[in-house]
Parts: structure tokens; C-alpha cells; sequence
């Protein structure tokens, strides 16, 4: 059980208050707020488990959890004493079985090795009843039961009905005329004592004969029942006191629909109270951006840029904090405000929460031990009740942690020892935190003291820590430096805050040279450290923008040598198309001869058969590796290039006009490539030509190509069309045609522009212009080469 003190100094109520606002129903909100942490570490872990998967179920499944019940405990318990409920009671409990139906089937819609845990609790939720839907068509509102409910209610309901109708018509024939008309005090039929009534003027009372029920204040009107309708109004009244027990049956019978299944329904509430309590935690923990820590029973605590719940989320500065796994004690120094009290509690409250289920908000990967008891003694303990002093208070809750603390504590003390004289609080102040380290209690102290500060540097099983400050401005930065102390810095702040100069002149000169000498090199060893953590922090940056660096460049080689081996891929797969479009050919040119051979010409049957064979057994060779040396000078058409972007060998066969370009033969395939990417060799392999080929293969790319002055492109799109026209130009230059013809058709006129765009850009074209009438008008352009 923790220690209620505890829970007070770290203000543990105001985290359950926040995490009470995000659960649904009372009963949930006032178990949250009367929360115990739990010191099992299972349990613990089961609760933290319990809240990860309802974040699951929200935030990562989206799925809808809402838990609107009402408290009904009063309601069951009257229930099961045999006691009917009214209409607000009946609906109450047929919402929670509603609500119970729906939570539980959101639950298990979840996928099948999912939320285990959860699925483990809903299973307590009753369903297999109608009891709610019964309720909801039997009770319009927590005051009124439904005709529907039965039929007798429905038939006495219409004869109430049929019976105030013919009362109000025969009181009607009084008050809108006849004898009486002169009588009546209002033209209104009014109810006295549940009764119809008419009114009369006093002084008229005895021209009615009935039965007086009432009179008005001022005695001026006389409320009469006339004899006529006694008896109507005697039928309804039975009719009513007829619908009142109807009634009643009809909620007695609800009731024990609703006894019959007492248990199964208190199962379902006090199962939806824990579902809302654990997903209100979850709730919350997003809500500070909490993460699950790593749970271990050895009081090991590693808090990673943890923030205080309680603090400002935008200003608070994280903390990063361990203790219990080198060392079981840790001394905490550094000046007033600086944030030593801030970085104790944020220790207790994170562990505080971690223990109820509630995520912390810190970083991934942060240890919380979970602790059999939390010790504190933070803050002014000055008790006017007891008459103590504030020291004396300090001692006495030092008294009972000492007494009290074994190894599975976790005690935190500020300002140890304060409030008495320096010498002899100092000395206590290491004489307790040597009795808790004996004990092997994990201990976080505070302390301005320079004997303790001495102690800490020199005992084993302790570490230090220091608030970080500006060591010119002495401005604290709110940050803890693990494995460094701090100076108090008071004199130095005194000035800064105003206190005359000569005051702190006196007050330094009183401290002795040796304590003057330890001040000076902490805040020495302060200045180097900002240094040497400068350089560190630009040699850490430099060091990213380098991996940066590389990264890029190794994304960019891997990029490259990724589009080399796909335009391999593509060149040979070009090749064997190309191949195979010959083929095709051959065929046709086969069945052609055929056709030729039925009229007796076999000389012809038999040369397509030696041309067919040839061309099967063409061969694909554009990855085959050649043998070459590099070779100096101006690359001319017939020289062998070697083709760095493709690590290809080949043949130059033309040479753009500008000699930016070449035409590169690579085995049966061509294409164009830019000079620059050229290097050219002497192939000492090369594949002699075969000299009794007579089958010429042209390919794009070979200017020998016959080719006309007319490109003909329509319905081709854009690309298809560029790339057609740009290797048609190159071509004419080759054939040294002064005019072609391009003809792309009217339509929109989008091709047409395509192609006008082209040819501004074209180094072959010296002008271009619209054909004339006669030459296809705007379907066609008629360019001039240069």
C-alpha cells in the first residue's frame, strides 16, 4: 500500500482528477478518483496491458467506445428486494443493458488475435436477454407507460378518453348557453379534487343543483359538479384508478423480468464500470502523449525526456533521469528554482501513475520499477497544530521513512537536512543517506550541501546530478545533468536579482577560501563542459549532414546502376522484337512464294525457305562482353565506341549534323547516344561479317534506310510522335532531302503543336511552316532542313 502522504506531497489526486474526466459514467469517475497504485508488479502489468489495447481499439482500429449508463445500484437493490421500479429506474437499467450489447459486439468485431484482454472482460457482459427492448416498448418516458404495453391498458386508456369527451359536451351545454348561461362566472370547464366542475357565480350557487367542490379566493366563484354528470364522473374516476393498477402490473412485471436476471445484470454493470475505468486511463494517456514503459520489480528507473503531467505541456522541459541500476543512490544538486524539486517529483508521480495503469509521458524505451512503497519528504512540513517547527517536521517524516524503508522502496528527499544549522544538517544529511544506501533503498536526494556534494563524489553505489545554468548569467535552463554537480549559485542570483553589490562583496569575503575554491571549480568545469558539448553537438551535425551525404549518394549510384540494368533489360528485349518482326516477315514472304510456287515457280519457294533460315538464326549478342583498347582522336562514322552509360560496345553508323550525337549499332539494335558518352576503341574480338549474308536487316537508327519526304503520324499520341519525328529528321539530313512533308492531321490542332514545338528546338531545322492549299492546309507541316 502506498504511503498517503505520498500521494499528497506528489499530488497524485490531481492526475486521477484528469483521468477521471475522460470516463463516461459516475460510478467509473468516482472509482477513479478513490484510485490505489498497485504494488504487484503482475497486476500492474496487466492494468498497463488493459489500457495499450483500449488505445489499440480507439486510436489504431477506430473503433467506437462509449459507456452513457447511468448509476443504477439503488435501482437493483430495490429490485432485489422485491420492490417495483418506477419508469426513470426501468429505463436506466435497460440503457445499461443496451449500452452492455454494444460495447460488448464493437469488442468482439475486432479481429480474431486482438485485444485478448478485452475480449477476456466483455465476455462478462449479459446479451442473451430482451429485457431492454422490452422496457423500451413498454415506457415512453420516466413518467409515462405506453398504450402498447398491453391490451387492457389500451382499451381502458380509449374509454377514458370516450368518457372525458361526453362529460366535457354535457358541461359544455351549461357554460355555452341555455338557462344557465346567465349563472356561469366563466364560459370554462375546469377539475376540482379530480372531478369535472363548472363555475359559478356565488350568489347563483343554488340555481345549479350538484356538488359544491371548491371556491375561488376572493369567494366570488362557487365550483359546482352538477348532479348530471356525478355519475360520468364517478365512470371515470373508476376508469382511472383502473389504469393506475394496470399500470403498476405492468411495471411490477418488468421489475421481476429484471430480478430474473439480477446477477447477469450486475455483472454487466460492474463489468461496463471497469471497461470505462480503463478506457478513460487510456484515454488520458493519449491525451499526454504517453507511452508504456518497460516494468521491472529491481527498481530500475530510466525515465527518457520525461515531462511532469501537471506542468505545461508547451513550456515544461523534459527530464531524463535513472537510477537503481549502477547506483541506488542519487544526489541531486544545483541553485534555488533551478528545478531539483520538479525532477524528484516527476520521478514519483511517473512511477505513481505507471503502478495505476496510466502510461507516462516520456519516451519509448523508459523504465518504471514498480515499488512496494513511494517515501517522500518534499516541501515545507511545518505543522502549527503539533507546534513543530518546520525541521522539526522534516524530522519526524525522516524518522519514519528510515524506520520504515527496505530495499523495495523508493524513497525521494528534498533539501535534506535543511532548516537547522549548516555544520549539523550536513552531517545528518550524509549520515541518512548512508544509512538508506546500507539498506540498498533506492534514493533520490537534493541537497545545496558541499559535505554531501564531497560525500557523493567519494562513496560507492552513488551518483550525482545537476540543474543546469548559465554560467554567466547563472539563469537556470530547467535541464539535469547526469553525472555532474552544480553550485548553489545564491550570491551570484542575489546580484542578479538586485542585491546591493558591497552585501555581496561582504558576503563572499565570509566564505572561506575553500569553499570560495570547490564554487569556482564547479562553475570552471561548467564553462568547459557548455565548450567541449558545443564542439560535440557540431562535430554530432556534421557527422549527420555527412551520413546525409552519403545516403544520397548511395541512393543515387543505386538509382543509376537500377536505370542501367533496366535499359539493358530493355535494349535486349528491343532487339529480339526486332528479330522477331523480321521473322514475321519471312513468314508472309513464304506464303507469298508458295502462292507463286502453285503456279510452277519453285526457284522461288526455295529462296524464301534459305532467307527464312537465316533470319532464325540471327542471334541477339547486346550483352556480350568485348575485348578493347581505348583509342585517341575525332569519332567518325564506321568507328568502334565503347558506350559508358551502358558498358556496351558498338558500331558508330551516323553522326548528327551538330556532332552532339551518333548512331551506336549494337549487335541488331540502334540507337542513338550523345558523343560525350562515347569513348572510341579498337574491339580486338569483333565478330567478323559474314561475307555470303545477303540479307540486309535495317534497323531505326541506320540512315540507309529508304525512307520518302513525307512522315505520315496521325493518331499516334505526343511521345509516339516526337519520337518518330525526331528519328524520321535525322534520317532526311542523312538522305539530304531539303523539304519533308509532316503530316498530323487537323483535328484540335494539339498534335500539330506538339510537333511546331519540336521544330523550334530542332538543330536540323532551319524553318518550318503550315502547309499550303494543295499541300493539306493546317493538317500538314512543311519543314525546310538546314
Amino acid at each position: 500500500m502506498i504511503n498517503e502522504q505520498t500521494l499528497q506531497i506528489l499530488e497524485y489526486s490531481q492526475i486521477l482528477k484528469l483521468v477521471s474526466s475522460f470516463a463516461y459514467s459516475r460510478p467509473a469517475k468516482e472509482h477513479l478518483l478513490n484510485l490505489v497504485p498497485n504494488t504487484n508488479i503482475d497486476k500492474v502489468k496487466n492494468e498497463l496491458d488493459l489500457t495499450k489495447e483500449a488505445d489499440k481499439m480507439m486510436y489504431e482500429m477506430a473503433v467506437n467506445v462509449t459507456f452513457g449508463f447511468d448509476d443504477v445500484d439503488e435501482a437493483l437493490e430495490l429490485v432485489h428486494k422485491g420492490k417495483t421500479l418506477n419508469c426513470e429506474q426501468l429505463l436506466k437499467i435497460a440503457k445499461l443493458i443496451h449500452v452492455g450489447k454494444v460495447v460488448k459486439k464493437n469488442i468482439l468485431s475486432t479481429p480474431e488475435n486482438e485485444l485478448p484482454l478485452l475480449k477476456d472482460i466483455s465476455n462478462a457482459i449479459f446479451v442473451a436477454t430482451d429485457v431492454d427492448e422490452k422496457i423500451n416498448s413498454c415506457i415512453l418516458s420516466e413518467s409515462e407507460v405506453s398504450s402498447n404495453a398491453s391490451s387492457k391498458l389500451a382499451w381502458i386508456r380509449q374509454e377514458i378518453v370516450s368518457k372525458n369527451r361526453k362529460i366535457r359536451e354535457k358541461l359544455n351545454s351549461y357554460i355555452s348557453g341555455g338557462q344557465f348561461a346567465s349563472v356561469m362566472q366563466d364560459n370554462l370547464v375546469t377539475i376540482r379534487n379530480n372531478r369535472y366542475v363548472i363555475p359559478v357565480k356565488t350568489e347563483y350557487k343554488g340555481s345549479v343543483k350538484g356538488l359544491i367542490h371548491d371556491q375561488s379566493a376572493t369567494g366570488q366563484t362557487t365550483y359546482i359538479e352538477p348532479i348530471a354528470i356525478v355519475e360520468l364522473n364517478n365512470e371515470l374516476r373508476e376508469l382511472q384508478i383502473e389504469e393506475l393498477k394496470e399500470v403498476e402490473k405492468i411495471l411490477r412485471n418488468l421489475s421481476q423480468d429484471i430480478d430474473t436476471n439480477y446477477y447477469e445484470i450486475c455483472t454487466t454493470y460492474e463489468t461496463l464500470i471497469s471497461l470505462d475505468i480503463i478506457f478513460a486511463k487510456a484515454g488520458y494517456s493519449r491525451s499526454i502523449k504517453g507511452v508504456y514503459p518497460d516494468l521491472n520489480p529491481n527498481g530500475h528507473i530510466d525515465i527518457i525526456r520525461g515531462r511532469h503531467p501537471l506542468l505545461d505541456k508547451d513550456k515544461v522541459v523534459p527530464v531524463s533521469i535513472s537510477l537503481g541500476e549502477k547506483f541506488n543512490t542519487l544526489l541531486i544538486s544545483g541553485p534555488n528554482t533551478g528545478g531539483k524539486t520538479v525532477s524528484i517529483k516527476l520521478v514519483g508521480i511517473l512511477t505513481l501513475m505507471a503502478m495505476s495503469g496510466i502510461f507516462i509521458p516520456a519516451v519509448e524505451g523508459s523504465k518504471i520499477s514498480v515499488f512496494s512503497d513511494v517515501l517522500c519528504d518534499i516541501g515545507d512540513n511545518q505543522s502549527i497544530e503539533n507546534s513543530l517547527s518546520t525541521f522539526s517536521a522534516h524530522l519526524k517524516t525522516i524518522i519514519d521513512i528510515t524506520n520504515n524503508a527496505t530495499s523495495s522502496c523508493l524513497v525521494l528527499l528534498d533539501e535534506l537536512g535543511a532548516g537547522t544549522d549548516p555544520v549539523e544538517g550536513a552531517a545528518l544529511a550524509i549520515a541518512v543517506v548512508s544509512y538508506l544506501k546500507d539498506k540498498h533503498v533506492k534514493t533520490i536526494v537534493t541537497s545545496h550541501y558541499k559535505e554531501l556534494k564531497e560525500y557523493a563524489y567519494a562513496a560507492d553505489d552513488v551518483n550525482i546530478a545537476g540543474m543546469d545554468f548559465e554560467p554567466v548569467t547563472f539563469k537556470p535552463t530547467y535541464k539535469l545533468l547526469m553525472g555532474q554537480t552544480a553550485s548553489s549559485n545564491a550570491l551570484e542570483i542575489a546580484k542578479l536579482l538586485g542585491l546591493r553589490e558591497d552585501i555581496v562583496t561582504s558576503a563572499k569575503n565570509l566564505i572561506s577560501e575553500e569553499d570560495n575554491k570547490f564554487n569556482n571549480i564547479i562553475r570552471g568545469a561548467e564553462i568547459n563542459r557548455r565548450e567541449a558539448q558545443a564542439l560535440k553537438d557540431e562535430a554530432d551535425r556534421e557527422l549527420v549532414r555527412a551520413q546525409e551525404q552519403a545516403k544520397k549518394y548511395d541512393e543515387l549510384i543505386a538509382q543509376v546502376e537500377e536505370k542501367k540494368a533496366k535499359l539493358e533489360e530493355k535494349l535486349a528485349k528491343s532487339a529480339k522484337e526486332v528479330l522477331g518482326d523480321y521473322l514475321e516477315e519471312a513468314e508472309d514472304l513464304v506464303e507469298e512464294l508458295k502462292e507463286k510456287v502453285r503456279q510452277g515457280d519453285e526457284k522461288a519457294l526455295f529462296e524464301a525457305r534459305v532467307l527464312k533460315k537465316k533470319l532464325e538464326n540471327m542471334d541477339v549478342k547486346t550483352n556480350e562482353k568485348m575485348h578493347y583498347d581505348k583509342v585517341d582522336g575525332e569519332i567518325l562514322v564506321g568507328d568502334d565506341v565503347y558506350i559508358k552509360t551502358l558498358n556496351q560496345t558498338g558500331t558508330v553508323v551516323a553522326i548528327s549534323p551538330n556532332g552532339k550525337d551518333c548512331t551506336v549499332k549494337m549487335g541488331v539494335l540502334s540507337s542513338r547516344i550523345k558523343t560525350k558518352d562515347l569513348q572510341k576503341v579498337l574491339v580486338k574480338n569483333k565478330p567478323q561479317e559474314d561475307k555470303r549474308k545477303n540479307v540486309t536487316v535495317r534497323f531505326a537508327g541506320d540512315y540507309s534506310y529508304n525512307i520518302g519526304q513525307e512522315l505520315n503520324i496521325v493518331g499516334k499520341n505526343s511521345d509516339e510522335a516526337i519520337f518518330e519525328l525526331e528519328d524520321y529528321l535525322y534520317k532526311a539530313k542523312a538522305k539530304n532531302y531539303k523539304e519533308v512533308r509532316i503530316v498530323h492531321g487537323k483535328g484540335e490542332g494539339i498534335l500539330r503543336k506538339y510537333v511546331q514545338d519540336y521544330l523550334k528546338k530542332c538543330p536540323l531545322v532551319d524553318k518550318y511552316r503550315l502547309g499550303n492549299y494543295g499541300e493539306g492546309d493546317t493538317g500538314v507541316t512543311m519543314v525546310t532542313l538546314k
